[in-house]
């Protein structure tokens, strides 16, 4: 409401609530967060690499909201700012949960080798996109980008094989995608 209706005070308060509800999220993922064992496959690590992502997303925000709000238009912010705002929420935040949550209706049965790639391959390749955007590097955009398209277009292929193959909850929300 506050950037439709222009009024200021709005998009202070939707910061101050966005930071205060990060702060609630974080103290109730600490936990998953802190749990999972990194180089090892499994849903964990995606739900946990989820919560950096958010502080990114929520940094970058904020960030955006002080430039409105020093008077400063969209067309005076960067390309990539915006950018790396929607790929920070979109691709680490809820690409990441939701293979979290196919990897727990899997059941882990899903293959080592594809979460490896999956997982590596998605977010170091959006760390580097994000780096990229925020520094004005095309031709890293240009390298980045695939990688992490790959990786997240392998992770899908793999997980409907997977999720194919079982019966349940997980062969029906298959046959929903098929």
């Amino acid at each position: 409401m506050g950037l439709l209706a222009d009024l200021q005070p709005l998009l202070g308060l939707a910061s101050l609530c966005q930071i205060v509800g990060t702060l609630i999220f974080l103290t109730r993922m600490a936990r998953p967060v802190l749990g999972p064992t990194w180089l090892k496959a499994g849903s964990g690590r995606h739900f946990a690499i989820a919560v950096p992502f958010l502080i990114v997303n929520i940094g970058l925000t904020t960030y955006l909201v002080s430039q409105l709000v020093g008077g400063k238009t969209f067309a005076d912010i960067p390309r990539g700012v915006i950018l790396a705002l929607d790929h920070s929420i979109f691709v680490g935040v809820m690409t990441n949960v939701l293979f979290g949550v196919i990897g727990t209706m899997a059941r882990g049965d899903q293959a080592p080798w594809s979460d490896h790639v999956l997982f590596w391959g998605m977010n170091l390749g959006l760390i580097a996109f994000l780096g990229a955007l925020l520094s004005a590097q095309t031709q890293l955009e240009a390298f980045t980008a695939p990688v992490m398209g790959v990786s997240i277009l392998i992770g899908i292929a793999v997980s409907l094989i997977r999720l194919g193959a079982r019966e349940g909850p997980a062969l029906r929300v298959a046959q929903a995608v098929r």
